[in-house]
């Protein structure tokens, strides 16, 4: 493993764009904060809730609170970001008016299991700005297609970081003892089908009539089913063995409830550029326009069999 490149060599012999070599870099820098903050958070006071209800109405945790100080506090400080958009933010932070590009991140997905010691991920996205100076909302507005960078950490066993420049997935594992990433895969290809399929089964009957006859022919295939309640966690998994991840809109969330920008979208591009694929039950994740910040979709994504079997029951 310790033979195998570091992230830094890795992509630069891959000769990606210097700007995005070096956004990815801090990324996975501050995500070694994370990781350690992570291990210690029970004996340190960690735990628990900050009595601070986040943008998105949800009651955020300490956690939550810190990862995103951490990131954004250490992504501010490259100047080839003109800004950040975070799920615990209301509004676009601003960064360098000369930067080309505009990071938006989930700093800690799947608050609800930090207090159990469950799974948690960081999910990012970069994309080329469309105006220059001062950066506005209305550059926002764009295509999960143009993304350029998109990946996530996942903090487990060990803590990996998936990622994608738009020519393949790679995968790396931090070394603890040095604080490094090394290359495990490379052009790392998820299967075409598999026997996974992951859904919060709770809210099944307030899906739906299509969504639940899916669930229904999964169950009679004898499909495993595993959810994680960690968006990470469940996408990795199936992207590893195979599988489908589905997160419809409910009678509560007519919406959907993932974000667009820094959920759907990245982990959209990183399942096409795995071979897999990415739908809202309409069209293609990566044809949506994004119109906010904080936008919600459903999202359904997973192994290309598998979601052309949901295709059918659902028709797109």
């Amino acid at each position: 493993m310790l033979n195998s490149p570091t992230l830094s060599d890795f992509i630069s012999q891959k000769g990606y764009l210097p700007a995005l070599q070096s956004i990815l870099l801090d990324i996975a820098k501050v995500s070694v904060q994370v990781q350690k903050t992570l291990l210690d958070a029970p004996l340190g006071g960690m735990l628990g809730g900050n009595a601070h209800v986040n943008v998105q109405g949800e009651d955020q945790q300490k956690l939550d609170a810190y990862a995103d100080e951490l990131f954004v506090q250490g992504l501010l400080q490259n100047t080839f970001l003109a800004g950040i958009g975070s799920e615990e933010r209301d509004d676009l932070i601003q960064g360098s008016a000369q930067g080309e590009y505009i990071a938006f991140f989930d700093p800690l997905d799947g608050s609800s299991n930090i207090d159990v010691n469950g799974s948690l991920g960081t999910i990012f996205s970069v994309m080329p700005r469309t105006q220059t100076g001062t950066l506005h909302n209305e550059e926002l507005l764009q295509k999960g297609e143009n993304q350029v960078l998109a990946g996530y950490v996942l903090y487990g066993a060990a803590t990996w970081l998936v990622c994608s420049f738009g020519k393949g997935v790679h995968t790396f594992v931090l070394h603890t003892q040095t604080d490094t990433y090394h290359l495990l895969h490379e052009a790392l290809q998820s299967p075409k089908s598999g026997k996974i399929y992951s859904i919060n089964e709770g809210n099944i009957l307030d899906c739906e009539t299509p969504v639940q006859d899916y669930v229904k022919n999964c169950q009679e295939r004898r499909y495993t089913a595993r959810y994680a309640g960690a968006l990470v966690g469940d996408f990795h998994r199936n992207l590893l063995k195979g599988g489908i991840y589905l997160y419809p809109a409910t009678e509560k969330s007519p919406k959907g409830k993932l974000r667009l920008l820094y959920e759907a979208f990245p982990l959209a591009y990183i399942a096409r550029e795995a071979g897999a694929t990415a739908s809202n039950g309409t069209m293609p994740i990566l044809d949506i326009t994004a119109t906010a910040l904080h936008e919600r979709t459903p999202l359904f994504i997973g192994s290309v069999e598998m979601m052309r079997d949901l295709g059918a029951h659902c028709a797109f």
